[in-house]
């Protein structure tokens, strides 16, 4: 990780962006996201993730002071957004991250503001913690610049296309805990802290 994005991540939390519909998430999530802190999505070895227009994501390894995109079925997937607001009483935004070999992840993400993050909250001693890279609107670049108009990488606001490396390059490795028979999907619940989100948010 650059050291611009390692000192970024060290900011505190601001105040939690209030997600109200399928199409805001979408609009927010798309782009690169560095790992922070925490597991990641599903536990797996990884330096952040990206997430295209096409509602694809793909674990990622850095690549100089870029993200790069890798490939195979444990390393990307599809994005389900499924809003559950009626369920929860609350305007709440679901999001599954289902890789290629059929596992999926259940997520609320929680969206720090200014800061911009991504909280995906399973416990309190293991919340994941995405910072956004180089994101048009987003607030930050790899090198901890302002992000503009201008950015480029995979799946940002511009579309350009993704590079990739060779499925396991980079020293990713399977979710061993995440594992089982084809077909089967174990869903692990994250994004439902029991606690108050002021821990998370100040």
């Amino acid at each position: 990780m650059p050291a611009a994005t390692a000192a970024l991540c060290q900011q505190p939390l601001g105040e939690r962006l209030a997600v109200n519909t399928i199409a805001d998430m979408r609009a927010i999530l798309l782009g690169d996201w560095a790992l922070c802190s925490g597991p990641g999505i599903f536990s797996h070895a990884q330096a952040g993730i990206s997430i295209n227009p096409n509602d694809r994501w793909a674990y990622t390894v850095w690549s100089g002071d870029q993200l790069t995109a890798l490939t195979g079925l444990d390393n990307e997937g599809s994005i389900e957004y499924i809003d559950t607001s009626e369920a929860n009483g609350r305007p709440t935004i679901q999001v599954n991250f289902v890789n290629d070999a059929g596992w999926t992840a259940i997520t609320n993400p929680i969206i720090s503001d200014q800061p911009r993050m991504m909280v995906i909250a399973s416990d309190p001693a293991a919340s994941t913690i995405y910072l956004p890279v180089g994101q048009t609107g987003a607030g930050v670049g790899a090198d901890g610049g302002t992000g503009g108009a201008g950015g480029s990488g995979c799946g940002r606001r511009r579309h350009q296309p993704c590079r990739h490396h060779a499925r396991g390059g980079g020293g990713a490795v399977p979710a061993t805990p995440w594992r089982g028979s084809r077909g089967q999907q174990r869903r692990r619940y994250a994004g439902h802290p029991p606690w108050g989100l002021g821990s998370l948010l100040g």
